[in-house]
C-alpha cells in the first residue's frame, strides 16, 4: 500500500472502523491492509480495525519522496501499490507509472426499499485530512494473515463527524460497499453487499446486508489497475429479511497505486 500520502488515510480509515464483510472465521481477514490486527467482529461479520498507531508513522513517512522498494520495482511511495492484472493469482506489489488517485471513482445506484445515487465523481477531487465532512471511497485490498488469498472491498461512505478514538461517537451518512473474497485479479465473482443510509439505521439494524448477493465483473484498466461493474439483485434488510430489499448496480475504477480509500472534502 502507499506509504506516505495515503498511509495516514488508512489511519483515519481504521479510526472510522472501515470494515470488510467476512463471515466464517477462517474466511475473515485477521490483519488489515497494512498488517494491523483486526480489533473485533460483530455478528454480521463486519471487521473493525484500529490503526491509530499508524497516524504518527504516516506523518513521518510523508516527509520523504525518495524512491523505495515496491515488490520487485523501485518508485516513490505515492506510486507504490498492487498490480492485480493477472487472473487467477493474488495481487503483487508494483509501481504505477502515474498517480491515478484523481481518476479513481465508484458509483452505486440503489433502488427498492431505499433510493440513492452515490457517485464519487459528483464531488471535486479535493483531498482532505480530517474526520469531518469527508467522503471516503474507492478500493481497498485486504491481505489475509494466512497468505492464502486477498479480499477486495469497493466502498462509498459519507462521514460528517467522527472521533479520533476507535469506537467513539460518529455521524455517518450514506454508506455502501461490496466485498469480494477471495480476490484474484480479473474475472467473475460473487460479493457481499451492504447499504445503510445513516448511522441511525446501522445502530437500529435497519440496514441491508447479504452474503454473495452481488455479481461482479472485473477487468484490467490501462496501467494495470482494475475496473469493474456489479449488480446486487436483492440485498435483504437485517430486520425484515427478504420482505424489504435493495438493488445495487454500479461500477468502479482503481489504479495500481489507488488500492486504498480516497478521502475528499464534502464541503
Amino acid at each position: 500500500m502507499k506509504m506516505h500520502g495515503k498511509i495516514w488515510m488508512f489511519g483515519l480509515a481504521g479510526l472510522l472502523a472501515l470494515s470488510a464483510c467476512g463471515t466464517p472465521e477462517d474466511d475473515t481477514p485477521t490483519t488489515g491492509p497494512e498488517g494491523n490486527a483486526v480489533e473485533s467482529t460483530d455478528e454480521d461479520g463486519f471487521q473493525e480495525v484500529d490503526l491509530a498507531d499508524q497516524l504518527g508513522e504516516a506523518q513521518t513517512d510523508s516527509k520523504s519522496d525518495a524512491p523505495s522498494q515496491c515488490g520487485t520495482d523501485s518508485c516513490s511511495a505515492d506510486l507504490c501499490g498492487y498490480d492485480c492484472s493477472t487472473s487467477g493469482q493474488q495481487c503483487d506489489r508494483a509501481c504505477d507509472s502515474a498517480d491515478r488517485d484523481a481518476d479513481t471513482y465508484v458509483l452505486f445506484n440503489v433502488s427498492g426499499a431505499r433510493d440513492a445515487r452515490l457517485d464519487s465523481r459528483d464531488l471535486e477531487y479535493k483531498p482532505k485530512l480530517a474526520l469531518n465532512n469527508v467522503l471516503i471511497y474507492g478500493c481497498e485490498l485486504w491481505d489475509f494473515s494466512s497468505g492464502q488469498y486477498d479480499g477486495l472491498e469497493i466502498s462509498y461512505k459519507k462521514v460528517y463527524s467522527a472521533s479520533f478514538q476507535a469506537g467513539g461517537p460518529k455521524n455517518i451518512g450514506e454508506n455502501a460497499k461490496i466485498y469480494i473474497k477471495p480476490f484474484e485479479g480479473p474475472g467473475s465473482y460473487k460479493a457481499t453487499g451492504f447499504y445503510a443510509a445513516s448511522s441511525a439505521e446501522r445502530e437500529a439494524r435497519d440496514y441491508f446486508w447479504g452474503s454473495e448477493t452481488c455479481g461482479v465483473e472485473i477487468d484490467v484498466m490501462e496501467g494495470g489497475g482494475v475496473r469493474g461493474e456489479f449488480v446486487c439483485g436483492a440485498v435483504p434488510n437485517r430486520q425484515n429479511g427478504n420482505r424489504s430489499t435493495v438493488r445495487m448496480v454500479g461500477e468502479f475504477e482503481c489504479g495500481i497505486g489507488s488500492m486504498n480509500p480516497e478521502f475528499i472534502a464534502l464541503d
